[in-house]
């Protein structure tokens, strides 16, 4: 009983200072713009920039896959085998980034979580910029690597931290910042990765496209 106690106060404490989040229903698709309760509101909240999700064609094209692979994996890719239109988007995906291969994941956090510790362990330095997404920082926790934290968009202090380092480097950022929606100085980052012989990675989630 102490326990729920506990969880009610703190639930209150929450509702007081009007932090207690809550779903809201909505009863249209997450276009750029959405219905709730019968009223139409301009959606400045999805990450559907483009409004590509309720493009006719697209929709028709996955109606159409759903019909020949039904819906859900089914299995791991390495498991059961993969389908042929995820091997023909991850072509496409490197042709359009004009590199050797693509590989696909299911969302961003997917991605972070599992690139990162997947090439940086202990052993590993991983400097990382101050505002990077938190999906990034959930995959440094992951890695067991030591983690820098580098000033936001600070280059001199990037370097700084490279000098002193003694491990093998990672540098990991964002291109465009979610929250602020600034950008990267990436040439610089990339001059400094090649330098200092670090791997680098750009998480362009909120630039492509």
């Amino acid at each position: 009983m102490e326990n729920v106690k506990w969880f009610k106060s703190k639930l209150q404490n929450l509702r007081v200072k009007n932090l207690l989040r809550k779903l809201t229903l909505i009863d249209s698709a997450k276009g750029p713009k959405i219905s709730i309760a019968g009223k139409q509101f301009i959606n400045f909240s999805s990450n559907d920039y483009l409004g590509l999700s309720q493009r006719p064609e697209i929709i028709k094209s996955a109606v159409s896959a759903f019909k020949k692979y039904g819906f859900g994996s089914g299995s791991s890719r390495l498991l059961c085998g993969t389908y042929i239109p995820h091997k023909k988007l991850e072509e496409r995906i490197a042709e359009f980034k004009k590199t050797e291969s693509a590989l696909l994941f299911n969302t961003g956090y997917a991605a972070n979580t599992g690139i990162i510790p997947a090439i940086a362990s202990a052993g590993w330095t991983i400097l990382s910029d101050e505002l990077n997404h938190a999906s990034i920082i959930d995959g440094l926790r992951l890695s067991k690597a030591e983690i820098k934290i580098y000033r936001h968009r600070d280059t001199n202090h990037l370097e700084a931290l490279l000098k002193k380092s003694t491990k093998n480097n990672f540098i990991v950022t964002d291109a465009v910042f979610s929250m602020d929606g600034d950008i990267a100085p990436l040439k610089d980052i990339a001059f400094l990765s090649k330098k200092y012989k670090a791997l680098l990675m750009i998480d362009d989630a909120h630039g492509t496209g």
